[in-house]
């Protein structure tokens, strides 16, 4: 009597390799850019913050600060999980502009790898700017 043998093949085994190696080829990548696309929202957020805090600032004093932390918004200067970092680029009496610039892995997003946003509220003349804000 024959003994059937129990497992996979050489062959077997290799065509299965190449087919999750095919769709690891596709997924990791695509997985890597809507990550990066929802750690949009850790600069967004810190932008929104900064505009609402520049406007409580602005409501007791004759003009907008250009300085993060002491002697101006008691604001830090990295967003909340430090995707980006943060600064004021422009202030005066009637206006500011801040930006989130990424860092790290995020500075690999470069669609939108700086956002701004000044007192009228997010900065997105072009397409690509509108997709940063999600508009």
């Amino acid at each position: 009597m024959k003994k059937k043998m129990k497992g996979f093949s050489l062959m077997e085994l290799m065509a299965s390799m190449a087919i999750v190696g095919i769709l690891a080829a596709v997924a990791v990548p695509s997985f890597i850019d809507y990550s990066r696309k929802g750690n949009r929202s850790d600069g967004l957020s810190s932008l929104l913050s900064i505009r609402l805090a520049q406007e409580k600032w602005r409501s007791t004093r004759t003009s907008y600060t250009a300085t993060l932390g002491s002697g101006g918004l008691s604001f830090p200067a990295s967003s909340d999980l430090g995707h980006y970092t943060l600064s004021i680029t422009a202030a005066n009496a009637t206006s500011f502009t801040a930006t989130a610039t990424a860092t790290g892995n995020q500075a690999d997003d470069t669609d939108c790898a700086v956002i701004s946003i000044n007192q009228s509220g997010p900065i997105a003349n072009t397409a690509q700017e509108k997709e940063c804000w999600g508009q």
